[in-house]
């Protein structure tokens, strides 16, 4: 196995585990990392590992067995996504808070290191945190096309697009109209608030697709770095979390966020006076989820790959402030989503991830952001 491939945003101590003591150890080394985990706040006692109840309700063929997802997500959002799919199906969705990409990634390692793999599912962390899994070969193998509908050549047949970490403008104290275009930043007058890219895998992945972005544009990523240096030249404001963006954004009379959608949905509910706006360039990075290499139950597995492109699903998706991959079934609080059309920035997620470990480390070289 290719070690250089790792990330540093996804180095843990692999150290030898008994299968007993792993997930608490892997839930504390995730919290001590330098990264935060994904969709979480802090570092804050998660709960206990809980399974979603079946339910009576009438539909498709029923199935009284359990399958366990690991995912990075915050366990609000994976309550809803569980619970849904146990009521389509009867399936019980087992969660366990294992922690960050970092502590999904050696969890899943260390199953196949033992032989003894837990985990049907893997999902979220974001795309690169896929390819990470699909590189150390912790993900099953499938035969035919990708998923080409947003992201051509760069899905794998099993990796099924879940929802979208996209970028909104998150404002107050100034109208929507004055900040349209990432090319504005810094704007004037203007604090920016962003989540750290040396601390926080959202702040990473945005750098890394803005970088991508002029790559495509001007042939050379470096002139990502010359824009990353106009904005540190602004008022610019770094949190590594949901509260540290709030904070900033309070104590602000004039303030933008560029963060992830759902984030910017929970950040509304804490600031009444806060608007979110699509800017002119979206950065869009999807979710994926994919059956795990060796899945103990390899159809339950695929029932649950199958359901996520139902309307149900994408109900669930939505409720959490979070955008389908795929909006297909009509429903009106979609609209969000299909404003994006014109507006994402094409992503080659292969170079992301080839830059990712790179880009962290110019980042705290050039700006002592850690």
């Amino acid at each position: 196995m290719d070690t250089a491939l790792q990330p540093e945003i996804f180095n843990l101590q692999s150290a030898v585990l008994t299968l007993s003591r792993r997930r608490l150890l892997l839930s504390a080394l995730a919290c001590a990392s330098s990264t935060i985990a994904l969709g979480t706040v802090g570092c804050a006692a998660r709960p206990a590992p809980r399974s979603s109840a079946p339910s009576d309700q009438a539909g498709p063929p029923r199935d009284s067995g359990e399958l366990v997802l690991y995912s990075p997500e915050g366990q609000d959002f994976l309550a809803r996504l569980s619970a849904s799919f146990t009521s389509a199906t009867g399936i019980a969705a087992s969660v366990p808070p294992i922690g960050g990409p970092g502590a999904v990634f050696g969890a899943l390692r260390e199953d196949q290191r033992v032989g003894n793999v837990v985990a049907d599912l893997a999902y979220g962390g974001g795309p690169f945190a896929f390819v990470l899994l699909e590189r150390h070969e912790l993900l099953a193998e499938a035969d035919g096309a990708g998923d080409e509908r947003l992201w051509p050549s760069a899905i794998p047949a099993h990796w099924q697009a879940v929802d979208l970490l996209a970028f909104t403008f998150a404002g107050r104290g100034l109208p929507p109209t004055e900040l349209a275009s990432l090319r504005a930043l810094p704007a004037r007058d203007v604090a920016l608030v962003l989540p750290d890219p040396g601390r926080w895998d959202y702040g990473t992945m945005l750098v890394v697709a803005v970088l991508d972005w002029f790559r495509a544009l001007a042939g050379d990523f470096e002139r990502g770095w010359d824009y990353w240096v106009e904005v540190q030249r602004g008022q610019l404001h770094l949190a590594s979390s949901l509260a540290g963006l709030g904070e900033a954004l309070g104590r602000s009379e004039r303030a933008v966020a560029l963060v992830p959608r759902h984030l910017g949905v929970a950040l509304a509910a804490r600031l009444p006076d806060l608007w979110l706006r699509w800017p002119d360039e979206v950065p869009v990075l999807p979710n994926f989820a994919a059956q795990t290499r060796d899945a103990p139950h390899p159809e339950r597995a695929a029932r649950f790959l199958a359901w996520l492109s139902s309307a149900a699903a994408e109900e669930a998706i939505l409720s959490a402030g979070r955008l389908p991959a795929h909006c297909a079934h009509g429903l009106e609080a979609c609209a969000a989503g299909r404003a994006l059309e014109g507006r994402a920035i094409p992503l080659d997620l292969t170079w992301g991830f080839s830059k990712y470990n790179e880009v962290r480390r110019e980042w705290q070289r050039r700006f002592g952001k850690t």
